[in-house]
């Protein structure tokens, strides 16, 4: 519902702009020329600066420019023409010095707001580990709560027992699925992961790695994440999460900053089972 409500309003904030530039090449055209039209083209130029994407106020500096250019080439009386071509070259240029800062603007503010996001990702998940829970518990809070906030279609985790990964966790995974139980050192990519010690993006999922789904139905994710854990300098997990799409870089980030925490989570459940 969050992302429908977006698109709309971004959606209903492009028609406004398009509409107000629009309308300002109107009243361009049954004035004279000379008048200072160009002035209420910095309104839908400051107004882009509300747009999600940083190239908006760009993309309305270039349509006013060339709005002000035909206005001026459209034939009807006013001042000197050499005057009024230099008025609006000054007024594309100030639209343009609009335009840039808002650039930034935007760029910046998207930037503040994954930080938060990032953050956000880090407390919540460090509440879900919190306390002394078993591995089986641990395996089933992180896979699902990193899944959920991710976005993922599905999720599995496995952590180190021995010489081999067995599985502690997944989230939206049928049981009757073939998705391994564990996997050891040259079996597959999730020990390739392990061998790395890297976080690695698959963008063509094989057979037998993930499935989501229910009875009703299943299906395979179209690109995975994973990512080791780790914990005394050495890898102690791996988390594998389905995406409907190439993972963004914001959640690569996510599981990198929270991969250490999850380790020492993995080896503090481990040490109270052996106690």
């Amino acid at each position: 519902m969050k992302i429908d409500l977006s698109l709309r309003s971004e959606t209903w904030l492009y028609g406004l702009l398009g509409a107000a530039v629009l309308a300002v090449f109107a009243i361009d055209l049954s004035v004279p020329l000379g008048t200072a039209v160009w002035v209420i083209y910095l309104v839908p130029t400051v107004l882009a600066y509300l747009a999600a994407r940083p190239q908006v106020p760009l993309v309305v500096a270039a349509a006013v420019t060339v709005l002000v250019i035909a206005g001026f080439l459209v034939p009807h009386a006013g001042i000197d023409p050499d005057v009024a071509r230099l008025n609006r070259a000054m007024g594309v240029a100030t639209v343009w010095v609009l335009a840039l800062t808002g650039y930034f603007f935007i760029r910046n503010k998207l930037a503040v707001r994954a930080q938060d996001w990032l953050q956000a990702g880090h407390v919540q998940l460090s509440r879900h580990i919190a306390g002394e829970l078993e591995l089986p518990d641990l395996g089933r809070e992180v896979v699902t709560f990193l899944a959920k906030y991710l976005g993922a279609q599905a999720g599995a985790f496995y952590a180190r027992n021995g010489d081999r990964f067995t599985r502690i966790g997944t989230f939206g995974v049928p049981v009757d699925a073939k998705v391994p139980v564990e996997f050891t050192a040259g079996d597959g990519m999730l020990a390739q992961v392990v061998s790395d010690d890297q976080i690695t993006v698959i963008s063509s999922v094989p057979e037998g790695y993930l499935y989501f789904g229910s009875g009703l139905g299943r299906g395979k994710p179209a690109g995975l994440l994973l990512a080791p854990t780790h914990a005394d300098d050495a890898v102690n997990g791996v988390i594998e999460l389905g995406f409907a799409g190439a993972p963004p870089a914001g959640h690569i980030e996510l599981i990198g900053r929270v991969a250490d925490a999850i380790g020492i989570a993995i080896r503090s459940a481990q040490y109270r089972t052996r106690l």
